[in-house]
């Protein structure tokens, strides 16, 4: 009867082998990505995959064993479900403030351009940048980088030559 249950064994085994492979070979290539692209949470990232494929490997031998994985399957679903759920919700949360600077950026570059002067919430001088999320300003303190949201929220005024002088 051993015999009979030795191939199980030999696969069930070589698909742990491979899963490790695969899954060290997935984490070096997502903390290579990271690294070259600055990626803060590359590693965590990297490590929540490598994790993933060991534990899809693991299931996988245990069932060419011949045990009963049902309840395993659906614990692990569980649990990715319910973490990539709660990081995209944690994602989505903390990402309102840069989207709200985006999309306000969208409307400030049809009315405005570099080189306008202008006033906006207490502040006074001339465009010099327009960015994806905030506009840079050149007042009399120095440069100052204004989120592309205030534009939305206070009132702006563009100014003509002689308003800047006072006159």
């Amino acid at each position: 009867e051993l015999l009979n249950y030795l191939p199980r064994l030999l696969i069930s085994l070589a698909i742990l082998f491979i899963g490790n492979l695969v899954s060290q070979g997935l984490r070096e290539l997502i903390q290579g990505y990271a690294h070259a692209h600055d990626l803060q949470h590359g590693p965590l990232f990297a490590q929540l995959i490598a994790g993933l494929v060991i534990a899809l490997a693991l299931i996988l031998a245990l069932d060419q064993l011949g045990l009963a994985v049902d309840l395993l399957e659906y614990i692990i679903i569980l649990a990715f479900a319910a973490f990539f759920g709660g990081t995209a919700i944690a994602f989505g949360i903390g990402a309102s403030d840069s989207i709200r600077n985006i999309m306000a950026s969208h409307y400030v570059r049809r009315q405005y351009q570099p080189g306008l002067k202008i006033r906006v919430d207490n502040l006074e001088g001339e465009i010099l940048e327009l960015t994806s999320v905030a506009v840079l300003l050149d007042t009399e303190s120095g440069q100052i980088l204004i989120p592309a949201r205030v534009f939305m929220e206070k009132a702006s005024l563009i100014l003509e030559p002689e308003e800047i002088d006072g006159t």
